[in-house]
């Protein structure tokens, strides 16, 4: 056979052999084989979260999600973790977060008047970061998927928490419509100015759940005092002897723990605790805080009353919530030592 001949048989052989070696490649499905898709490069602005730098800390975590609708972008999470840029004009729902509490997946809903954020619309990018109050050393974060409808309300979905765990989280925003060059992500517009304090319900408990109740009715009070839209109309802070931190702890617990009729200081009384066999001190609470949940629980120092959040490994302090505290509902911590005594929520105190 001449050379011209050969030719033409490899001339029209060669589409055929081009899209045999495409399927081969691609698979039935027309997708990359997981041996292919494992060659790309490692901070592809397609990969999902990423740390942007190889000097990570230790203790950060960065989750992703197969959910479609969280729009995937690189970032720098030890940006967002020692990040000081900050974002105005947005408000968290704690309402709502009450009513969305989830072993894994909580939704967060935030309302934003920041014309910044919300004239991007569908562009406006999300990330999670903070951590776990058990364990402020550590740092997660991850993209998430945001819906904004045309007054500024904004519905975040939390992914892969932690069940029965107390967060203290940021939401960092990001404009997906401008690249920054220099740190290979979309325009970095900074961390709301409130930080978002969560906790998720347990997997089918209902102490878990009623823990997670209280204990975000709470931080909604501190989240509102903060502002300085606080409402007396609720009337833990009114008592004829001017003290009022264990009417608070009682105000914020009613709906979910019982307590004795026409008496609102039922949580005041050790004898109350004692007689549930629940009183106990702040070491063995240092104790049971290991193998327990005890977010929601009551403790005393000397005439003062408040509830316990977290205890935080890293710092050895106990994280509290504290009603009449200063005259007002603030985050304080507290050391195992300083508690006269503790009331330990059980199973039998549910409603």
């Amino acid at each position: 056979m001449n050379s011209l001949g050969i030719f033409s048989q490899i001339q029209y052989a060669l589409p055929a052999v081009l899209a045999l070696l495409w399927a081969t490649a691609c698979g039935s499905q027309g997708t990359i084989p997981d041996s292919v898709r494992a060659r790309k490069p490692a901070q592809s602005q397609n990969d999902g979260p990423r740390t942007g730098s190889s000097n990570s800390q230790a203790g950060e975590t960065q989750t992703t999600s197969a959910d479609p609708t969280i729009k995937r972008f690189a970032y720098d999470a030890n940006q967002l973790r020692s990040t000081t840029q900050r974002v105005s004009g947005i408000d968290f729902d704690y309402a709502f977060g009450i009513a969305s509490i989830h072993p894994t997946s909580p939704n967060i809903r935030v309302k934003l008047t920041n014309p910044e954020l919300t004239k991007l619309g569908s562009n406006l990018g999300v990330v999670i970061g903070g951590y776990p109050m058990s364990e402020s050393s550590s740092f997660i974060s991850s993209n998430t998927a945001v819906s904004l409808d045309n007054n500024g309300l904004a519905t975040i979905k939390g992914e892969n928490f932690k069940p029965a765990t107390v967060y203290k989280l940021r939401m960092h925003f990001f404009d997906l419509t401008v690249m920054d060059q220099t740190q290979n992500q979309p325009r970095y517009l900074g961390a709301s100015t409130q930080s978002y304090q969560m906790v998720t319900d347990g997997e089918n408990d209902p102490l878990a759940s009623s823990r997670a109740r209280m204990v975000m009715r709470g931080f909604g009070e501190v989240h509102d005092w903060s502002l300085g839209r606080y409402d007396r109309q609720k009337g833990y802070t009114q008592h004829s002897g001017g003290g009022w931190c264990h009417i608070f702890y009682n105000w914020v617990i009613k709906n979910d723990l019982k307590t004795r009729s026409g008496s609102q200081n039922t949580h005041y009384d050790s004898n109350y605790w004692s007689s549930l066999k629940a009183r106990i001190s702040g070491n063995e609470l240092l104790s049971l805080s290991q193998k327990e949940m005890i977010h929601g629980d009551y403790f005393h120092v000397g005439s003062h009353a408040a509830m316990i959040i977290a205890y935080d490994k890293s710092r050895s302090e106990f994280v509290t919530l504290e009603g009449n505290f200063n005259n007002s509902v603030q985050m304080y911590r507290r050391r195992a030592n300083d508690m006269s005594w503790v009331g330990h929520i059980t199973k039998d105190m549910l409603r």
